[in-house]
């Protein structure tokens, strides 16, 4: 089972390659899921075979029941990805909608990018206010307020704000005019993404450090550049995410059940992990950070294949009903309709986490598994094909609000919306339509305040014509 586990990571590598080829498929998809691949399915399946029995993590269920869900996961997304490679893998109404028409001017796009450097100033704020600062008091609240008028106001407002932040992810793959007024618009780029770091890592999310690198590769990726030039900035790139990442992601996972990181405990922390041995401890944060089939394997194996029923869709098809307008609407994937139902807490309770603030990771698969048995995995991988050739579509389309919707639907930096169980792609999907309805509105909008334009130029041209006769 070994032998297929790693022969299955080496398989998912190589279709990547072979999607990439594909000139139907948007190559900034296929470096979005080399990212998913390398992070939730080639490293803790590598890391977990090579260190095993070395490395200092609770083993929660048997080394062949780890082995079993990783073949069973990386042999279903492998079965998904395969469908990129027929001839025409998006949808031609997408690609070539008349919404693409919506051109973002530089100077509008830089009015968005500040937009959403205050809003995530003032998402963060408020956070710290209603939710606490740590990682600990913002995993409890949703346990502890679930139901109050903070809750449900809060959710509208993060919507917000993440669709803010995939507006500048896009502004970063867009080709923009070589201009000189663009420096402007690439600090204010660069002004965000440090900003989300320093917001989002004090309070335990080591996830949000990669986004600085995945941002850079897909920059990279887009620009007209020599290739020998595009490797040499990447590779820079990834060998400061790794060296400083390193040392970062075992001082944070350290004092993360504390306060918010201050830079003095940074510091501390940073030079004590420095003093470790590195190789060890930053493999078991690896481990632990995306080894989603252990989790996965607790979900089936001690609550039950087929358990949770239609029940975590009921939520889903609610999406896009504002919970300050629905209050009592269900939790979107909960079996119960409440935060104790999510898959994540539910594991991490069995895990014996707080059932405040427990939260774990846990495979597509095996949520699936969890819903309907082990034949909703046919269902799984119909989903996921069509969502996969949604977010092609998008990023295909010459639009930059579409690859804003593009880069909800993938999730960066974590990326586990890509690649999800069926009610999770059924909900983003719903606010997609959302926002897509909502462009729709202001293109119908737009052309017709230059008609009414056009028709009063025709008019005034007439009666001064007229007046000069």
């Amino acid at each position: 089972m070994e032998l297929l586990a790693l022969l299955l990571q080496f398989a998912l590598l190589l279709m990547v390659v072979a999607v990439r080829r594909n000139p139907k498929v948007s190559p900034l998809l296929a470096t979005l899921l080399l990212f998913l691949i390398l992070m939730w399915f080639t490293l803790p399946v590598v890391l977990t075979v090579l260190f095993h029995g070395q490395l200092p993590v609770y083993a929660y269920v048997d080394y062949s029941q780890f082995l079993f869900f990783a073949v069973l996961e990386s042999a279903t997304l492998l079965f998904t990805i395969a469908f990129l490679l027929v001839p025409q893998p998006y949808f031609n109404f997408i690609v070539n909608n008349r919404l693409t028409a919506i051109h973002v001017t530089p100077k509008g796009a830089l009015f968005g990018v500040l937009c959403s450097v205050g809003f995530s100033l003032l998402t963060a704020v408020l956070a710290s206010i209603f939710m606490g600062s740590s990682y600990f008091d913002q995993n409890a609240f949703f346990y502890l307020s679930e139901g109050s008028e903070t809750f449900n106001n809060l959710g509208s407002i993060a919507f917000l704000q993440v669709i803010l932040s995939c507006f500048c992810c896009a502004c970063f793959v867009y080709v923009w005019p070589r201009e000189q007024k663009m420096k402007w618009l690439l600090i204010a780029l660069a002004a965000w993404a440090l900003i989300t770091v320093a917001l989002q890592a004090p309070s335990g999310s080591r996830i949000a450090m990669l986004q600085p690198f995945f941002l850079l590769t897909l920059y990279c990726q887009a620009q007209p550049w020599a290739p020998r030039q595009k490797m040499m900035i990447v590779g820079l790139g990834a060998l400061g995410t790794v060296v400083l990442g390193s040392i970062l992601a075992v001082a944070i996972g350290q004092t993360r059940d504390g306060d918010r990181l201050k830079l003095d405990d940074l510091l501390t922390s940073s030079t004590k992990a420095a003093e470790q041995n590195l190789v060890t401890e930053m493999a078991a944060n690896i481990v632990t950070k995306f080894d989603s089939f252990s989790t996965g394997a607790i979900l089936v194996e001690r609550m039950g294949a087929g358990r949770a029923g239609i029940q975590p869709y009921i939520g889903a098809l609610l999406a896009m009903v504002p919970r300050a307008i629905l209050p009592g609407k269900p939790i979107p994937g909960s079996f119960d309709g409440t935060i104790r139902g999510y898959p994540t807490r539910v594991v991490a309770v069995q895990m014996g986490m707080s059932e405040e603030a427990g939260n774990v990771n846990i495979s597509p698969a095996s949520i699936t598994v969890w819903q309907f048995g082990y034949f909703g995995l046919v269902v799984m991988v119909l989903c996921n094909v069509l969502h996969l050739y949604l977010l092609n579509s998008l990023l295909l389309a010459p639009s930059l609000l579409f690859k804003s919707l593009a880069f909800y639907l993938a999730g960066l930096p974590a990326l586990m919306t890509i690649y999800a169980p069926p009610d999770i792609l059924l909900m983003n999907v719903e606010r997609v339509l959302l926002v897509f309805l909502l462009l729709i509105v202001i293109y119908h909008a737009l052309q017709r305040r230059l008609a009414q334009r056009a028709l009063w130029q025709r008019v005034t041209y007439r009666n001064n014509s007229f007046g000069e006769t």
